[in-house]
């Protein structure tokens, strides 16, 4: 009888130790994740803020209203503003946009990748080439341009001329089944990389990832 009860308290013992382990597994994976996500998205506002004082265009409001204006991409395409603020600075180093001109060139951005099934860069490519009066790209993928508007190099012609072909279709993509899927995906990604930002600067985060040391050094020490 004693035996018995030393084997059920042994495995009591390994089962919550096999729990508490997993647990931390699931954790400790989280916080992986997280971390490496918020570093991703503030990469990403290093970019633009960085673009943005290299043309002389930054000031706080400025720079939040772009971050808003990816945040309102995300919301309605597939696309996340951790992919959306790069492009934001590629086209902020051209040097030949105002801030309105940027973030309507992003949205074409979007509009366009949804349009083609290429990627936001290779997207912006084209954006960019368009607006320097080259837009043979965009004619490899039926998108043709009046050469007269082209020659002009009219940047807000050429992104009227462009949106008036493929304008509206990242939004139409967003709201498809998979189109609401990903964007539940970027949502669950945002709220990591608020927990990535919140580990990296909280000393309560900290003292949680001690206690939970605590924890498992107490079950050690039950063990051995």
């Amino acid at each position: 009888a004693l035996f018995g009860k030393a084997l059920m308290g042994l495995a009591g013992v390994g089962g919550g130790l096999w729990l508490a382990n997993e647990a931390f597994n699931v954790l400790n994976q989280l916080i992986r994740e997280s971390i490496e996500l918020a570093d991703k998205e503030i990469r990403a506002q290093t970019l633009l803020a960085s673009a943005m004082q290299t043309t002389g265009q930054y000031s706080e409001a400025v720079f939040q209203n772009m971050r808003d204006t990816a945040s309102a991409i995300q919301a309605a395409s597939i696309y996340g503003d951790e992919e959306l603020l790069p492009v934001m600075a590629g086209l902020t180093r051209m040097g030949t946009l105002t801030a309105d001109q940027i973030k309507q060139a992003t949205q074409l951005t979007a509009d366009l990748a949804a349009a083609t099934g290429r990627d936001l860069v290779a997207a912006q490519r084209m954006v960019m080439m368009a607006l320097t009066g080259n837009a043979a790209m965009l004619k490899r993928y039926g998108i043709i341009l009046d050469e007269n508007i082209i020659k002009t190099k009219d940047i807000n012609l050429i992104m009227a001329a462009i949106e008036a072909q493929v304008g509206g279709t990242a939004r139409a993509i967003g709201n498809t089944w998979g189109g609401k899927l990903a964007q539940i995906s970027n949502l669950i990604g945002d709220i990591k990389e608020g927990i990535g930002k919140a580990i990296t600067v909280s000393p309560e985060a900290l003292a949680a990832l001690d206690m939970v040391k605590g924890v498992l050094g107490i079950i050690l020490k039950h063990i051995t």
